[in-house]
């Protein structure tokens, strides 16, 4: 077989796989939407979820909105929700063969007073406006808060944690590979953030308080630039293997 013959055959073979891939992702029911609502049980409400986007705002009420939005190939299947005994379990459906087009995401509408457990396997997750504290944790994504009080605990195995607007006093946060930014618009109690890989940052609201800082990385640089006091009952750590350590005032 001549080297022109077998150019021609490669040639046609990729024109041929490129039409079924575009038939294939072509094979789409589009963007759909669903909508359900549940009355909240007790002061908390613990959400699962395994791999979606998932996005929590405040809301006014005794209930709990789910808002989905998901695009689905005909080879998938939907997104469903469930509720029993204060858990919310967000099921994001299957993506099917190939899994061509498939996302799914969530809007909660969370009554703002009510304490916020929530698990997912991959996915960003952001929370914003609630009072009574939140516990977050993603296996793979990031989490954004913003504006949220009460004890907060933010975890991640591999994504970034960023919170700005805080009221909270006592925040933890951990992360195994991921930059931390923690700023506070009032003075926390207690402030953990830990980090195996990343850089870690906390900004402070200004002002005369005092801190005991406890600042450590084995590859990078620290600063601390606010007042501490080894005796100060308000403790700020801040700790990583790899990464900078900065603590500061908040512009």
């Amino acid at each position: 077989m001549s080297t022109q013959r077998r150019y021609g055959i490669a040639i046609s073979v990729a024109l041929i796989l490129g039409g079924v891939y575009w038939a294939l992702t072509g094979l789409t029911d589009g963007t759909k939407t669903g909508q359900s609502s549940y009355p909240v049980q007790g002061g908390e409400l613990t959400v699962k979820s395994a791999s979606a986007n998932i996005e929590v705002r405040p809301g006014d009420g005794t209930e709990v909105k789910v808002d989905r939005q998901f695009e689905r190939s005909v080879f998938g299947s939907d997104p469903k929700d469930s509720y029993k005994d204060g858990r919310l379990e967000l099921d994001s459906g299957g993506c099917g063969f190939l899994a061509f087009n498939c996302a799914t995401s969530y809007v909660l509408t969370v009554p703002r007073d009510v304490k916020l457990i929530l698990e997912g396997s991959s996915g960003h997750v952001t929370v914003s406006g609630l009072e009574a504290g939140a516990d977050l944790k993603t296996n793979s994504g990031n989490i954004a808060v913003h504006d949220v009080s009460g004890p907060l605990d933010l975890r991640s195995s591999s994504g970034n944690l960023e919170a700005d607007g805080l009221t909270s006093t006592a925040v933890s946060a951990h992360s195994s590979s991921g930059d931390q930014r923690l700023d506070f618009t009032a003075v926390p109690q207690s402030v953990e953030a830990k980090a195996s890989s990343g850089d870690v940052s906390i900004g402070l609201p200004p002002g005369d308080t005092t801190y005991k800082l406890d600042t450590d990385t084995s590859s990078g640089d620290r600063s601390a630039n606010v007042k501490s006091d080894p005796n100060a009952t308000r403790t700020i750590t801040a700790r990583t293997s790899s990464g900078d350590v900065s603590i500061e005032y908040a512009r």
